[in-house]
């Protein structure tokens, strides 16, 4: 999983054990303080975030990147390139990239 804080143009990533909401959202609470900007895709393990961070979602069957919200092309391949582990076949894409101000 990767975040990225944009203010401080840090990447932080992990390798998680499964894409469930439970692993997702734990990741996330433990790394990004409460009420920080959090910038998802509309992937189900996100969806209860907003009670705790303002939270911004793009459904990337309409778009792909709405503004900067989420990671560009360039920002997963080099996060892709510094933490190999993270690269999933593409069939397997399930949304586990996510923006977001840690704590």
């Amino acid at each position: 999983m990767g975040m990225l804080d944009r203010d401080e143009r840090k990447v932080r990533a992990s390798v998680v054990p499964n894409v469930k909401r439970e692993t997702l959202q734990n990741e996330v609470l433990n790394n990004v303080k409460f009420g920080s900007p959090v910038y998802s895709d509309d992937a189900v393990p996100y969806d209860k975030l907003h009670s705790r961070y303002v939270h911004e979602v793009v459904n990337h069957a309409e778009t792909y990147v709405n503004g900067r919200r989420q990671p560009t092309d360039l920002q997963r391949k080099n996060l892709h390139a510094r933490h190999p582990a993270l690269r999933r076949p593409p069939a397997c894409e399930t949304g586990a990239h996510l923006s977001a101000r840690p704590a």
